[in-house]
């Protein structure tokens, strides 16, 4: 496992005095995060980068890219207090490499911060399925906001991204939850014109952690994250982590 593949933006921060694990969305990758990267001095952001999808997507699956996401976090451990976001796809990766650390390695994030996804024991409320084929999922990115007609007629976009994001679909599709339960705060997120992940559907995370739940809303559609209210999410994230920390008055 190559570490600087894994994290192509660095680990390791000096000065930082916790760090904090991002997973993208399906189809996404670490340049999601750009703009995150100076959320703070005292705050390490690592992006993870998913195991390469560019030769056979096909042969990664759900375990695979779980084991290598998990590895490649115990491997980077040490006594900094860390910290997991993830948005829609990201989500459950980053929910359930908590659960895997923690079990495997006896490492524990001190919150789970999640976007833009249903709880790992519901359905998604898209009718979208894998086996609908890549002309189904045109549609399915076109409704969501994902992707405009000019991207989805980009000959590069079709011939190399498209059977990406396609994959990544398939390994949400894969996932099975095993009732899991963290003992680890979660804070999940919403935007308001999101109507596959509306507050009523993301509060049902709280099912899936002891350790307490809150939930706020953001303007914007699946990629609110990213769009005009990103700074205000940064904002949130970053006071959350270093409140917990003892960083910020409450």
């Amino acid at each position: 496992m190559k570490l600087d593949r894994i994290f192509p933006f660095g680990i390791g921060k000096p000065g930082a005095v916790c760090r904090l694990y991002c997973f993208h969305h399906a189809g996404g990758s670490v340049c999601t995060f750009r703009n995150w990267l100076k959320m703070s001095p005292l705050i390490d952001v690592a992006p993870l980068e998913l195991p390469d999808r560019s030769c056979d997507p096909s042969s990664l699956t759900f375990e695979s890219v779980l084991d290598d996401m998990t590895g490649a976090i115990a491997q980077t451990a040490d006594s900094t207090p860390f910290f997991i976001y993830g948005h829609s796809l990201g989500s459950l990766f980053g929910f359930q490499t908590a659960c895997e650390l923690e079990k495997r390695h006896g490492l524990k994030a001190e919150r789970l911060f999640v976007a833009g996804r249903h709880a790992p024991p519901e359905e998604t409320a898209s009718s979208f399925k894998y086996s609908q084929g890549i002309g189904a999922l045109e549609k399915e990115l076109r409704r969501c906001g994902m992707e405009s007609d000019e991207m989805l007629s980009d000959k590069t976009f079709r011939s190399v991204f498209l059977p990406i994001i396609y994959n990544d679909y398939r390994l949400n599709e894969e996932y099975v939850y095993n009732g899991d339960i963290l003992d680890i705060p979660i804070t999940a997120m919403n935007g308001s014109e999101d109507a596959d992940a509306d507050g009523e559907i993301v509060d049902k995370w709280a099912k899936v952690t002891s350790a307490g739940f809150e939930r706020y809303e953001f303007r914007g559609n699946h990629f609110f994250p990213y769009g005009e209210d990103e700074q205000n999410v940064i904002a949130l994230i970053r006071e959350k982590i270093l409140l917990s920390l003892g960083y910020v008055k409450p």
